[in-house]
Parts: C-alpha cells; structure tokens; sequence
C-alpha cells in the first residue's frame, strides 16, 4: 500500500503490528515500511539486530520456520533492512559473504530465495562499484 502511494491505510495498519511476534523477515520487512512512512525503524532494527547469528565470521538470521532454506530469505531481507539503516554497516559485507555461501550454483535454494537474494544484491551493488575486492567477494563464494 505504501508503495502504491496509500501511506494513510499502511500506517494505520502499521500500528497493529506487534514487533515481538514477528520472524527476522517480516521484521525487515517492517524496517522498510518504517523508511518508506518516514517513521523511526529503529525498534524493528533493534530486534532484528538482536536475533542476528554469527557464525564462521559471517552473520545471518535464521527464520521460525520449520524450513532452514528460509533463512536465506530472511538474511536477503534482513541486509536490506540493515542497507536502509546505515548503507555503510561493516557488517553488511559478512552477511553478504553468508548469502553467496549458501549459493547452490546459479541460484538459491528457490525462485522466492533467489528473487529476494537477487533483489538485495542489486540494492548492494547500486551502492558500490564493482572493485576487486568487490569481485573477489563474488568469486570467491
């Protein structure tokens, strides 16, 4: 609703939303209905920030979902969410790094997990340039 311009209704049904009942992805989600509105996300962000999980020096979220290829949409969403926060986060870099090691391929676990994947790696890359530490990143996943 909000993208279309109906920021009135999206709002309205924002409030409804309880933050804490909420998986890492709709989260994100919310974080970017938060910008769009031009209301604060922080309290999104804070919670999504609390559930995100190091491991081998990369960060991801996982989902509630019984499904463990859902925490690749959930971590797409949640370096978007963190994109639209701070575009300059350090840690966006070691999410990124997670993503392309969970790439089977040409692709991710589905076409929704590639879809969202693909979508926040063209937000990635419309901030930066392509240097060869940027392609080393992609080549080396």
């Amino acid at each position: 609703m909000a993208l279309n311009g109906d920021n009135t209704t999206a709002a309205a049904m924002r409030r409804s939303i309880r933050l804490a009942a909420l998986d890492s992805e709709a989260l994100s989600y919310v974080v970017l209905l938060d910008k769009v509105l031009g209301d604060d996300p922080k309290p999104a962000f804070d919670i999504l920030e609390r559930r995100m999980v190091s491991q081998d020096n990369m960060l991801h979220w996982k989902t509630t979902s019984s499904w463990d290829y859902d925490d690749i949409s959930a971590t797409a969403m949640g370096m978007r969410a963190m994109m639209a926060i701070n575009p300059s986060d350090p840690r966006i870099n070691t999410v990124l790094r997670w993503i392309m090691w969970r790439r089977q391929e040409q692709y991710w676990f589905s076409t929704r997990d590639t879809s969202i994947v693909l979508t926040a790696l063209a937000e990635w890359l419309a901030r930066h340039r392509c240097s060869p530490a940027t392609k080393a990143l992609f080549e080396s996943a």
